[in-house]
């Protein structure tokens, strides 16, 4: 080996020198250049050491990320490729959604799950990074319904479910709702709301909170 020009963690462009190394029959030099861009993930080659037939850098598009998911009993059967699936990061803000391109067919010994795999494409500053775990919530069926609000949106106030919804610009009231069928983030509204009205979608518990405020002091 002649010279090593990149290193482990080094961002790389297709076709950039890696190292050069020189032939022990012809003495020629020649360059040994990165066939894809991305970032240098391992060097197995110092300057002076006999090439052999393992390779001597590994390249990764950070970019390109495949999520392996594993399926559990109960939901073998239910889980196939070609379903759409959000992939959340323990941190609980990244989130990607992605499709799952195929589920092996033998179940792991130890764990008794099935894998499923997920191609995932994610941006440069993401906080996803290989070997990272993740959480996975697959979609089974989706169907569209009238009125959906933030799960978050609805209260349960004085044994009653409730959204609040703005009646004025500063003022919101706590509307009696029916709900219906539930998703991961969203809950049916079947009686009580209209399309269209405003409501509070996040942090709904602080303007329950505040209601709980006013009622104990008007009490005391």
């Amino acid at each position: 080996m002649r010279a090593v020009t990149r290193n482990i963690g080094d961002v790389v462009r297709r076709g950039e020198t890696l190292a050069r190394v020189e032939s022990a029959e012809s003495l020629q030099v020649y360059s040994i250049a990165t066939p894809i861009a991305g970032v240098v993930l391992e060097r197995q080659t110092n300057i002076g050491d006999v090439t052999s037939e393992d390779p001597l850098f590994v390249v990764g598009d950070l970019s390109r990320l495949q999520a392996e998911l594993n399926v559990v009993t109960r939901d073998i059967g239910r889980v196939a490729a070609g379903q759409s699936v959000v992939i959340t990061g323990l941190d609980g803000a990244t989130r990607i959604e992605a499709r799952i391109a195929s589920v092996l067919p033998t179940a792991d010994a130890h764990s008794q799950t099935l894998l499923a795999r997920a191609p995932l494409t994610i941006s440069a500053n993401s906080p996803l990074r290989p070997g990272m775990a993740v959480r996975a919530s697959v979609v089974l069926t989706e169907q569209q319904v009238p009125i959906a609000v933030a799960a978050d949106a609805v209260q349960t106030l004085e044994g009653r479910t409730v959204v609040f919804v703005r009646v004025a610009a500063d003022t919101y009231e706590a509307r009696p709702v029916t709900i219906g069928r539930s998703g991961r983030d969203t809950v049916e509204i079947t009686a009580g709301l209209a399309p269209g009205e405003i409501y509070v979608s996040e942090n709904a518990f602080l303007v329950k909170a505040e209601i709980g405020k006013g009622s104990a002091s008007h009490d005391h």
